[in-house]
């Protein structure tokens, strides 16, 4: 399991969300197929971590969703950039 962050190249917004397949989620955000970011495209991958279980990986996308400061420290640590 992975969590992943991207940013929308035309708003600028951040979307945090957790998957088995990174490059087939990133394909269906921007493809319009993901109702939450069908509007925003296109979307870059900035940010992944891979995760043991997807328990885990739900833990750490709420902790990310829940702050702001949680989400930039591990944005700096898991950049892909």
């Amino acid at each position: 399991m992975f969590v992943y962050i991207i940013r929308s190249k035309v708003s600028g917004r951040i979307y945090v969300g957790h998957t088995r397949d990174i490059d087939m989620r990133l394909d269906y955000h921007n493809s319009g197929y993901v109702k939450a970011t069908k509007f925003d495209r296109p979307w870059d991958l900035i940010a992944i971590e891979e995760c043991e279980d997807r328990k885990a990986a739900r833990w750490i996308e709420h902790q990310l969703k829940q702050s702001r400061g949680r989400r930039v420290k591990w944005i700096k640590n898991n950049s892909v950039v």
